[in-house]
C-alpha cells in the first residue's frame, strides 16, 4: 500500500452475499462500477487475499478496500513521440478514434501503463476537463483491453453530458466484428438475456448477430459475426455470443477452448472484437453513420 492510498477494513456481519454487495452497502458512495473497477485491481481482499467481485463472503469474515488513490489522474506526460492517436473524425463537440487492441482506457493504478485517455489528454487537452473523472478525458464509452475500434471523447463539459445520455438512452447504434468459434447455422439472430448492472432497465437491449462469413483456420470451423445494439452493459457481446454457443476465439472468460496463435493469428493474445460502426439519432454535426476500416479481421483465411 503506498502513501497515496488509504484502507478501509471491516468485520461482515450479514447473511452470505457477495462481497461487491457487501462493499456497496457499507459504502454506497462507491457505487457499483467503482467497486468492479477495484476488485479488477486487486484491491478488494477477503480474509487477507485479493478477491473479484462476485466472491461469496459470510459473517464473521474481514473485507478490506484499498481505494484508488485520492488523485488518481491522468499521465500525458508518459507519451513517447512515437505514439499516436488516430482520429477518425473530429468537430467542436466530439473525438472520434480509432483505438488499437492491447490498451486500457482508463488508469486503473497510479503506477499503471500508457492509456488510451494519455493519448487523447496528450494531443487534445482540452479533453482534461470534460468529465468529473480525472482518469477519463473525456471518454463517454469505453472498450475492454483486446477491444479494438470507434470510441467517442467530448471535448468539453457540455459534450460530455449531451451524449453520455444519448448513449446511455440508446440513440447512439454500435455495430462490431467479432471471430467466434465454429460455424454459424443462422443469418441473423438475436440474444436479448439481461445482464445485471447498476441501471437494470436503462441499461438492457438485444445484441443482434448477423453472419458476415463462415470458414476454416487450420482446419478449426469459425465465422465473422456482426453485432449490433443500441444498449450495451459490460461484456453484453462476449456473454451473448457464448449463449449463442460461438464464445470469441481466444476468451477463455466465457468458454472458448482455443487460442488466436492455435488458427495461426501470429501471437495475437485474447480475443479479436472491433467496435466498426457507429449511427447517431441525436441532433449533432457529426456525418450520421461513422465507419471504421476491418482493421484486425484483414486477414487470409481457406
Amino acid at each position: 500500500m503506498t502513501s497515496q492510498s488509504k484502507s478501509q477494513r471491516f468485520i461482515y456481519t450479514g447473511p452470505p452475499t457477495r462481497i461487491d454487495k457487501a462493499v456497496r452497502d457499507r459504502y454506497p458512495e462507491l457505487g457499483r462500477r467503482k467497486i468492479h473497477e477495484l476488485s479488477e485491481a486487486g484491491l478488494i481482499f477477503l480474509n487477507g487475499r485479493a478477491v473479484q467481485a462476485g466472491a461469496e463472503v459470510t459473517g464473521g469474515q474481514e473485507i478490506a478496500i484499498i481505494e484508488f488513490p485520492e488523485k488518481i489522474r491522468l499521465r500525458p506526460e508518459l507519451v513517447s513521440s512515437h505514439e499516436k492517436l488516430e482520429i477518425i473524425v473530429a468537430n467542436e463537440e466530439l473525438l472520434v478514434i480509432d483505438k488499437p487492441r492491447m490498451l486500457h482506457c482508463i488508469r486503473l493504478k497510479f503506477d499503471a501503463s500508457l492509456t488510451l485517455a494519455d493519448l487523447i489528454a496528450h494531443f487534445h487537452p482540452e479533453t482534461l476537463s470534460a468529465s468529473a473523472d480525472l482518469r477519463e478525458a473525456g471518454l463517454i464509452n469505453r472498450l475492454d483491453f483486446y477491444t479494438s475500434g470507434l470510441i467517442l471523447a467530448a471535448r468539453n463539459a457540455e459534450s460530455y453530458k449531451k451524449f453520455r445520455e444519448a448513449s446511455l438512452a440508446g440513440q447512439i447504434t454500435k455495430t462490431y466484428l467479432l471471430l467466434v468459434e465454429g460455424h454459424a447455422q443462422f443469418d441473423e439472430t438475436q440474444v436479448a438475456t439481461p445482464i445485471y448492472t447498476e441501471d437494470l432497465d436503462r441499461s438492457q437491449a438485444p445484441t443482434k448477430f448477423k453472419l458476415v462469413k463462415n470458414f476454416s483456420l487450420y482446419d478449426s470451423p469459425c465465422a465473422i459475426l456482426e453485432a449490433q445494439s443500441t444498449r450495451f452493459a459490460r461484456h453484453q457481446i462476449r456473454r451473448h455470443a457464448s449463449e449463442l454457443g460461438h464464445p470469441l476465439v481466444g476468451d477463455a472468460l466465457y468458454g472458448s477452448e482455443q487460442e488466436l496463435s492455435q488458427l495461426g493469428l501470429g501471437e495475437n493474445q485474447g480475443f479479436l472484437l472491433r467496435s466498426i460502426k457507429l449511427e447517431f439519432n441525436l441532433d449533432t454535426s457529426l456525418p450520421k453513420v461513422i465507419q471504421a476500416e476491418a482493421g484486425e479481421f484483414l486477414f487470409e483465411n481457406d
